[in-house]
């Protein structure tokens, strides 16, 4: 019997040891799908975020088209308001005005912010984000000064195209 006995001790602590490596294998289980579950939510945290930030995008991409738009629009007036301008200042002989100086720094400008927003690759959602945003803020700002500078081209042209009619009448044009 003996022999048997010891076997039995031998065949009950190997029996032990797995039952122990089996509880440790078990809570490691638990604590790898705890991590995993946790994984996941921050997972779909982070996609609801990229969601956010991506319909974000779209309005500021919309919103940077549209103002560029208008920015042409607002250039192409400026400009045949300047070439009006030095057209009637042509026929008065009078100097060229700053305004075409102007008109021409003004498409320069917009040349090179162009330049610069199609040259940008921005590598991160949230850059091109916070691009998009400033981008957004200064065409606002360059409308304004656009809008204001073809009023003020306006104003000229007519001051001009008065005076030109004491001298020549027969030249003055309606628009």
């Amino acid at each position: 019997m003996r022999l048997f006995s010891g076997r039995t001790a031998e065949l009950k602590t190997m029996n032990r040891i797995l039952t122990e490596s089996a509880r440790q294998r078990a809570e490691r289980v638990e604590e790898l799908e705890r991590a995993l579950e946790e994984h996941d939510r921050i997972k779909k945290q982070l996609y609801e975020r990229i969601q956010v930030l991506d319909r974000t995008l779209l309005a500021s991409r919309a919103r940077v088209t549209e103002l560029e738009g208008h920015n042409r629009q607002l250039t192409d007036a400026a400009t045949a308001r300047a070439a009006r301008i030095q057209d009637l200042d042509r026929e008065l002989q009078d100097v060229r005005t700053e305004c075409a100086g102007r008109v021409q720094d003004v498409e320069r400008e917009l040349l090179e912010l162009r330049t610069q927003f199609a040259v940008k690759d921005f590598p991160r959602l949230e850059a091109e984000r916070a691009f998009y945003c400033k981008r957004m803020q200064e065409l606002e700002e360059h409308n304004q000064q656009l809008t204001e500078a073809a009023t003020k081209y306006a104003r000229r042209a007519q001051e001009l195209e008065k005076e030109l009619s004491i001298f020549r009448p027969e030249l003055v044009t309606k628009d």
